[in-house]
């Protein structure tokens, strides 16, 4: 998900899920950058992040 400038107020939602596939500190990252968004985000992981 390259971005360039805006910080924190510069992100969008997405258009679609982020799949995240197996990576746990994917997650923990996104999702916490996530939280203080104003949208909405879905993520979508592999199964042994279950």
């Amino acid at each position: 998900m390259p971005r360039a400038g805006g910080g924190l107020t510069g992100l969008t939602a997405p258009d679609a899920p982020l799949d995240l596939g197996n990576s746990g500190t994917g997650f923990r990252l996104l999702s916490a950058v996530l939280a203080g968004q104003t949208f909405a985000s879905v993520f979508n992981w592999g199964s042994f992040l279950t």
